[in-house]
């Protein structure tokens, strides 16, 4: 991954209030809802959950989800809005997705994650460890920005440094998924356009299963 923890910590406790924040995790939720046909038996992994905004939108609608960041201070308030807030099936871990010991052998029937993929070196990689922790017939859904020609825009110059991808072609998308060779139905669609600087900016989202 490109992304700077240190930074990330730092940022945590404003996370929630950056321009585009809350826009961008209602788009990746509602698209996640639209396209996935959630149950209230899924027990589902968010990967780069950041401060839990897309999550906490999700977990009504399913049994449970287990949210994981490399930021410790993003896990910090993440907990804290689960005190607060009184959310019982929401687990969350400071972890990478290769310290799998820490999964003790669980499986998920959802993985889903919301602007990360932009920020990790090798995508495909990742949706390969993925199919090892999903259920057969699981489902994979991936919120990022589509390319444009605006796209690098989207983070200011400064934070470019953390960026593997400045948004990602329907063909790339679907590329990573096919490399995997374990998914199907796969398949990216645009949900959302989101507005920040005076900019629009796309989201689409990646959908894949695991075979049966």
């Amino acid at each position: 991954m490109a992304t700077n923890e240190n930074r990330f910590d730092k940022e945590a406790a404003e996370w929630d209030n950056k321009p585009g924040a809350q826009e961008c995790a209602k788009g990746a939720a509602d698209g996640i809802k639209t396209n996935i046909p959630l149950s209230s038996s899924f027990d589902c992994l968010e990967f780069g959950c950041g401060t839990g905004m897309v999550s906490i939108q999700i977990l009504p609608h399913v049994n449970s989800i287990f949210a994981i960041d490399s930021a410790k201070g993003m896990i910090a308030v993440l907990n804290n809005k689960i005190t607060n807030l009184g959310l019982h099936n929401i687990t969350t871990a400071c972890m990478m997705l290769t310290d799998k010991e820490q999964l003790n052998g669980k499986k998920f029937d959802l993985i889903f994650s919301s602007l990360v993929f932009h920020h990790i070196s090798e995508p495909a990689e990742i949706l390969k460890l993925f199919t090892q922790i999903l259920k057969p017939g699981g489902y994979i859904a991936i919120v990022d920005l589509e390319k444009t020609p605006i796209t690098e825009d989207f983070h200011p110059i400064e934070k470019h440094a953390d960026v593997c991808f400045h948004g990602f072609t329907e063909e790339q998308l679907i590329s990573y998924a096919q490399q995997s060779q374990n998914l199907t139905d796969i398949s990216v669609k645009r949900i959302v356009t989101i507005s920040k600087g005076g900019q629009e900016h796309p989201l689409s989202l990646l959908f894949a299963r695991l075979k049966q």
